[in-house]
């Protein structure tokens, strides 16, 4: 508590020349204990307030970057930047999910934040008060996958299915939903859940499936529910 600087404040406030000279005079009683204690804590709380000041200047300053930052973070969970509205929940579209690479765009809805739609959903036509409508972007670096529905057309043979699965495999894609059926024409169609991180791995991976024999068409589908686009 007694510091160097400290001292050296007492002695002037105490009208002594030295802090040498005010230790001697605290010595024979010219400065009673008692004053001296009473400058020494009037310095060091007149200090400690300061201090206070600074640390809750810093800490309110801290405080509001870290808000500032959770709302950022908040607004971008999916890796999307939503212009203007950094404090609202953001939410994929279920009815096109979209994926990194896609253009989107955001509407504002009552009561659940942003929803992230395909600049090309058909629901977009459909929406009411386009005023609610928001520019959005991707991040340049997103984190995790997106599920993508595509549907793959093939005649039917022994161990397409396999040789779907071997490519996806191989690529290191997983599925995480499946649907197969055959018509009385022989012609398969199925539909498949994907995980990808963005759109140009979903490209690749249509591409690779259509070299697969027997193949007809691959299309991406618009939604969970697998509906073409």
């Amino acid at each position: 508590m007694a510091t160097k600087s400290r001292l050296e404040e007492m002695a002037k406030k105490l009208n002594v020349m030295s802090v040498d000279d005010m230790l001697s005079s605290i010595g024979y009683g010219g400065i009673t204990s008692r004053n001296a204690f009473l400058s020494l804590l009037n310095i060091y709380k007149k200090e400690t307030k300061i201090l206070e000041t600074t640390v809750g200047d810093t800490t309110a300053k801290a405080l509001e970057l870290l808000n500032t930052e959770q709302k950022r973070k908040k607004a971008s969970l999916k890796g999307i930047l939503v212009k203007g509205e950094s404090s609202l929940d953001v939410h994929l579209a279920k009815c096109c999910s979209p994926v990194p690479g896609d253009k989107i765009i955001g509407y504002i809805t009552r009561g659940r934040g942003v929803t992230i739609h395909r600049v090309d959903c058909s629901n977009l036509s459909h929406m009411q008060d386009i005023e609610r409508l928001v520019d959005a972007n991707w991040e340049q670096q997103t984190v995790g996958t997106f599920q993508v529905m595509i549907s793959v057309v093939s005649y039917d043979r022994n161990g397409f299915m396999t040789d779907v699965l071997a490519t996806l495999s191989d690529m290191k894609t997983s599925v995480s939903a499946a649907n197969v059926q055959v018509n009385d024409n022989g012609i398969t169609h199925m539909k498949l859940g994907i995980q990808i991180r963005d759109l140009q791995q979903l490209e690749f991976i249509m591409t690779k499936i259509r070299r697969i024999k027997g193949v007809h068409s691959v299309e991406r589908l618009q939604g969970k529910r697998g509906t073409k686009l």
